[in-house]
C-alpha cells in the first residue's frame, strides 16, 4: 500500500537527496545524503573512514556546486587537504603518495591528469578546514550555526564532513 501510494504522488529524486560517486550504491540504496541527512562511517581505526567521507563530499561538492566544511582535529594541514583534493578529483588514477612526493610530475599520464583534468576542478571547490578537537558537541554546533549563516547564508546548501563526532556524553 505505502508503495503504491508513494507511484500515485512521486517525489523527485533529488528530493530524496543527493546521489555519490558510487553508481552501485546509488541503484541499490539510493542517496546517502542529502538536505536534512546525515551519514556516518564506522569502522576501526586505519580502515580510510576520512579518506571516504573526503571523496564523496568532494564529489557532492563538484556535482552540486556546494561549499563544505571539514570539522577535525587540527590533524589536516591546508597542503595536506588540497593533495587529498587532487587525489580524490582524479579518481585515484594519480595515487596520493605520487601527489604528496611530488612525483606526478615525472609521469606523463599523471602530469596531463593533475594538470589537464583536476587543477581546473579543484579551483572551483570551496572548502573550509576548522579544527574541533578542543570543542565540546554543544560548541561545535555553535560554530557550525555561525559558520553556516555568516558563510553560507539562510536557506543554502552546506556539506558538512564531521571527521571527528564526539559523544553527547561529551557535553
Amino acid at each position: 500500500e505505502v508503495t503504491e501510494a508513494r507511484a500515485d504522488n512521486p517525489v523527485k529524486a533529488d528530493e530524496m537527496g543527493w546521489m555519490g560517486p558510487f553508481p552501485t550504491i546509488n541503484k541499490v540504496l539510493g542517496a546517502l545524503t542529502g538536505p536534512g541527512l546525515m551519514t556516518t562511517i564506522g569502522a576501526r581505526t586505519g580502515n580510510q573512514k576520512s579518506s571516504l567521507g573526503f571523496f564523496y563530499h568532494l564529489h557532492l561538492a563538484e556535482k552540486r556546486d556546494l561549499p563544505v566544511l571539514l570539522l577535525d582535529v587540527g590533524e589536516m594541514t591546508k597542503e595536506r587537504i588540497q593533495r587529498r583534493a587532487v587525489c580524490a578529483m582524479s579518481m585515484g588514477r594519480v595515487p596520493l603518495w605520487a601527489v604528496a612526493s611530488g612525483e606526478w610530475r615525472a609521469n606523463k599520464e599523471w602530469k596531463h591528469i593533475i594538470q589537464d583534468e583536476c587543477w581546473p576542478r579543484v579551483k572551483k571547490l570551496r572548502i573550509d578546514y576548522i579544527n574541533v578537537g578542543h570543542l565540546s558537541p554543544r560548541e561545535k554546533l555553535t560554530l557550525i550555526r555561525r559558520y553556516y549563516y555568516n558563510r553560507v547564508g539562510r536557506g543554502n546548501p552546506l556539506a558538512i564532513l564531521d571527521d571527528y563526532l564526539k559523544g553527547i556524553e561529551a557535553v
